[in-house]
């Protein structure tokens, strides 16, 4: 299944440093990619909650409560907690959470 990027297409950069390569899964509101990281060349996940009907302020508190714990866990079967920034454009306001890559079944 293909999936495009919402708002960019797959060659441009989101935050200005991570270049999206594949969708990893999707929910209401809800993306998870798979990205490289153009400064490092690391592959990386961007989760990304959309602002819209569909998004609660309950998933809002699970990213940021996955963003706490993961920056307070440390080892080599948990993706580290790299940045969380927001992307806002004149269609829709977005919160990204950026962690490591594990090549590694969910």
């Amino acid at each position: 299944m293909t999936t495009s990027a919402p708002d960019d297409s797959l060659t441009q950069l989101l935050g200005d440093r991570y270049r999206l390569e594949r969708s990893l899964g999707c929910k209401a509101g809800r993306q998870t990619w798979l990205a490289q990281d153009v400064q490092t060349q690391e592959h990386v996940v961007l989760k990304q909650l959309t602002f819209s009907r569909d998004l609660t302020w309950d998933d809002v508190t699970l990213l940021e409560r996955e963003a706490e714990t993961l920056q307070s866990l440390s080892h080599a079967a948990i993706p580290r907690y790299l940045e969380q920034f927001e992307l806002s454009s004149t269609h829709s306001k977005r919160i990204v959470l950026v962690q490591t890559y594990l090549d590694a079944p969910s």
